[in-house]
């Protein structure tokens, strides 16, 4: 609404904090209130798959409505709807939702310094977290790189002709990403039938480090047969599905409480110095080498979580039920 570069970085700026604050707070309080109202345990699971699938499919109704208001005001009308629902489940959280102050006598540099504590003296937190920071880095790479892949060499040169090609894959982005969203929700549905038995909880995130890590690696590989491609991409997009509910889970046991919130968003360091190094270099790395990169990613999510796996089962003797 206002043409200005300074508005716009600023918008930025509290994306930023917004995105933060979207990953670590209502985690943090869905699991604080879970345990506080005295449901089982185990329950937490199909919380996070449930909401998982809800992700997913918010997302395929919001890119509908998004399109239909671009096509309708322009560009910017996306972003002028997208304040209803905002300013609705603000208001939502406002009024109905209780209060979750972790240790009241903790400050915030108090919980964050114990944060810190925690990442370095305990290294099955730390490789969990950096586990989780590349799985997304390469994720969030993939989220500006899977356009360009999807096109053909034709395709990519007529847009830089200034020629619209009769039938092109920028026409049907919106299908596409919304059978991305259907196979996020299908992974969440699957996560619901793998961890029904506890035991196998933590040997998921082994499947969808190793998946992920093949699907990029194919990618990187075949990028020219695009529907080696397109196939991959929907074989990760399952992947994460699987990720977030199973993460959740893990991260509510093995982080305390009262710095749950403070550790998550030290997780997410390393994840953004990863993805704005690679974005400053993006343009001029071939998406070739892009996608052997998000490859490498994941293969450092796989042995940095099977640290994690193997010294947890070492030290417990089991892992947790």
């Amino acid at each position: 609404m206002v043409p200005d570069y300074w508005t716009l970085m600023l918008g930025r700026f509290l994306s930023g904090i917004a995105t933060s604050l979207l990953f670590s707070v209502f985690e943090s309080w869905m699991v604080c209130e879970h345990n506080k109202r005295g449901y089982d345990g185990h329950l937490l699971g199909d919380t996070f798959s449930y909401a998982t699938f809800g992700n997913g499919l918010v997302a395929v109704v919001a890119g509908l409505v998004a399109n239909m208001a671009a096509d309708s005001h322009g560009y910017v009308a996306p972003f002028i709807v997208a304040m209803l629902p905002l300013s609705v489940v603000g208001l939502m959280v406002f009024f109905t939702w209780s209060e979750n102050y972790g240790n009241p006598s903790l400050g915030d540099f108090s919980s964050l310094s114990k944060g810190f504590d925690l990442v370095r003296n305990d290294s099955r937190v730390a490789a969990l977290g950096l586990a989780q920071s590349s799985f997304e880095g390469a994720m969030y790479t993939f989220v500006f790189m899977w356009t360009p892949a999807l096109k053909s060499v034709e395709e990519t040169q007529a847009e830089l002709d200034g020629k619209t090609l009769e039938d092109s894959t920028s026409e049907h982005l919106g299908l596409i990403f919304a059978v991305f969203m259907v196979c996020v929700m299908v992974g969440s549905s699957l996560f619901k039938i793998l961890a029904a038995r506890r035991d196998t909880l933590y040997q998921i995130p082994l499947l969808v480090h190793a998946t992920a890590f093949v699907a990029m690696g194919a990618t990187a590989m075949f990028l020219e047969n695009k529907m080696v491609v397109y196939s991959m991409f929907l074989l990760f997009e399952t992947t994460v599905g699987l990720f977030y509910p199973a993460y959740g889970c893990i991260k509510s046991e093995k982080i305390p409480e009262e710095i749950r919130s403070a550790v998550m968003n030290i997780f997410r360091i390393p994840l953004n110095i990863f993805v704005v190094l690679l974005l400053l270099k993006i343009k001029y790395l071939s998406p070739v080498k892009v996608f052997l990169i998000c490859t490498l990613a994941h293969g450092i999510s796989f042995m940095c979580y099977y640290h994690f796996y193997t010294s947890t089962k070492t030290s417990t003797g089991m892992l947790p039920r």
